[in-house]
């Protein structure tokens, strides 16, 4: 399982194609397609993947999601529109579980006022509504929240939502940040 955020898919979709084939993804989520209607879902579909998509009406952001066809899955329709989320959940059958994938794209945003508390509420009830469909849950994507920095209020707020839910943050270890050295 994988997210990536693709930055606009149109000229990057070979390169998305041969990154799921090498590393044998049986669901990717895609953030920031920035595509629409327009676009014919036969022009993203790989052979052997179910395809499901989100689009905005007009620029931008836009998610994703390509399942191998060797699952069992269904797309589920939230409850509600979240309005600061875009988002595609799936419910996933296998013989031993089922599970709820929800990825989730947020479009960057300072986090302040009205909006802070409307997003920590949008995303616990994501949650909750998650885990009334199975126990299970993945929540995957880019929230464009830095949980590295719990000292700050995107950090806390996922730190606080994992708590809430009982999550575990599976990204135990980050790579460096890199920096770029002037000459």
């Amino acid at each position: 399982m994988g997210h990536l955020n693709i930055n606009s898919i149109q000229n990057k979709f070979e390169e998305l194609t041969a990154t799921i084939k090498t590393i044998g993804a049986h669901v990717m989520f895609i953030s920031e397609t920035k595509i629409n209607l327009s676009y014919p879902k036969a022009q993203f579909s790989i052979p052997g993947y179910s395809l499901y998509r989100k689009d905005r009406k007009k620029g931008g952001g836009g998610i994703m999601a390509l399942v191998s066809s060797s699952l069992i899955k269904k797309r589920l329709k939230p409850i509600k529109n979240y309005k600061p989320l875009e988002l595609i959940a799936l419910k996933i059958t296998t013989d031993t579980n089922n599970m709820v994938i929800i990825g989730i794209y947020r479009p960057p945003r300072n986090l302040c006022g009205d909006y802070l508390y409307l997003l920590e509420n949008e995303l616990s009830h994501v949650c909750n509504w998650g885990s009334l469909q199975s126990n299970s849950v993945v929540i995957i994507g880019d929230m464009n929240l830095d949980r590295v920095r719990p000292e700050k209020r995107e950090g806390k707020l996922l730190l606080d939502l994992e708590i809430e839910q009982g999550f575990t943050c599976l990204i135990s270890n980050l790579p460096e940040r890199n920096t770029v050295e002037q000459l």
